[in-house]
């Protein structure tokens, strides 16, 4: 638990100062369905950098630096009052020879998700629900969970904040309906942060998250995992609306018994927004269907 607490409190600290240094926000809320009847959102591809470790009770066991790729998209509708969006993520690392360090972390990770909701202005409560894709331990075998709950988002001058409560049943291989037994991720997760932008060509997104499990693997032990992250959008000066992204996500998970995982994510990429607008918040999509629960069922089959 001092592990974990160290590293919710350097994810603290990475969004702070992400955020001391923000300015007017200029433009939609993020999502860029400003207006009834129109159709906006974004396109972002890029590269992936992670470091992934493993900790048992006498300390570090496993590590690895791996890379890999990823792709997303959002698209958000607003009808009168009525918002609908649609969203996805995938993305595929690519491991070493060295077979110890194989499940350290998801080969591949995917998640779609739906969001139905309300805009009272300067605000939009909804709900989502979510399908995830994720490997077993080994990554040897695809498996399917999902997701839903509510969220909310806010314009309050300068900042948008946005948060979002739900529950996930993502079971991983050894799950047997029978006995009832869940092996996985089974439990509430929460997700809160806020949107900043520096100019019209910068945006600062800041966010960090929660989750809990009560039977977190085949021990029967509970466990809990924190998440946080800071990303950041620059448009370029081009005549296509193309934006720059880069990004860090964190994550730890542990279990009663002591287990750690650990992973450092840093991510470069491309965002192309359409819609109402043009400013890089029009990048950043702050109620993006959550991959966190996906990867945290994952974690407890590779514990």
């Amino acid at each position: 638990m001092t592990r974990l607490l160290s590293t919710v409190a350097c994810g603290a600290l990475l969004l702070a100062s992400g955020a001391a240094n923000a300015a007017d926000m200029n433009g939609p809320t993020g999502d860029g369905a400003t207006t009834s009847g129109v159709l906006a959102g974004s396109v972002e591809v890029g590269g992936i950098v992670r470091y992934a470790a493993e900790y048992a009770a006498l300390g570090l066991e496993f590590e690895t630096t791996i890379n890999g790729a990823y792709g997303g998209f959002a698209l958000w509708g607003q009808f009168d009052t009525l918002r609908l969006g649609v969203d996805g993520y995938v993305e595929s690392m690519v491991f070493d020879e060295i077979a110890d360090t194989a499940s350290l972390t998801p080969g591949g990770l995917g998640v779609l998700g739906v969001h139905v909701g309300a805009e009272i202005a300067p605000a939009y409560v909804g709900t989502f629900g979510a399908l995830g894709f994720y490997p077993d331990g080994s990554n040897t075998e695809s498996l399917a969970g999902v997701a839903g709950g509510v969220e909310g988002l806010a314009q309050f001058g300068a900042v948008t904040l946005f948060s979002k409560l739900g529950y996930a049943f993502a079971p991983s291989d050894d799950y047997d309906k029978a006995d009832d037994k869940i092996e996985g991720f089974m439990g509430p997760f929460v997700e809160a942060g806020l949107i900043y932008a520096l100019a019209d060509d910068l945006a600062v997104l800041a966010s960090v998250g929660f989750g809990h499990s009560a039977d977190f693997d085949s021990t029967d032990e509970p466990g809990d995992y924190a998440a946080w992250g800071l990303k950041v959008a620059y448009r370029l000066p081009t005549e296509l609306n193309l934006n720059l992204i880069a990004s860090y996500d964190g994550y730890h998970a542990e279990m009663m018994d002591g287990d750690e995982t650990v992973e450092h994510t840093f991510k470069l990429g491309l965002s192309i927004p359409f819609g109402d607008g043009g400013t890089a918040a029009q990048a950043l999509n702050p109620l993006a269907t959550s991959l966190t629960p996906f990867r945290a069922a994952y974690t407890s089959d590779a514990l």
